[in-house]
């Protein structure tokens, strides 16, 4: 079950580790199929933010209360 708010959620997570606007800098969300890190065995978002390439890849739970950058693991 997708939970609508959860790429919003997801977003705002990660404007504030960065601390920025994620969702002003959005280029690609999409649903993202099981991880490959380990402990991750469920999809979530993928989100690709525009600018710097250090902070330009996260993946997030369904719910959107759980962020990584790509390949490591979701925290809240």
């Amino acid at each position: 079950e997708i939970d609508p708010a959860g790429p919003a959620r997801a977003l705002r997570t990660i404007g504030r580790r960065l601390g920025t606007d994620a969702a002003a800098q959005l280029g690609t969300l999409s649903l993202a199929p099981v991880s490959t890190t380990p402990g991750e065995d469920r999809p979530g978002w993928f989100v690709v933010l525009e600018g710097d390439a250090k902070d330009r890849v996260w993946r997030s739970s369904l719910d959107g209360r759980l962020v990584g950058r790509s390949g490591e693991a979701l925290t809240p």
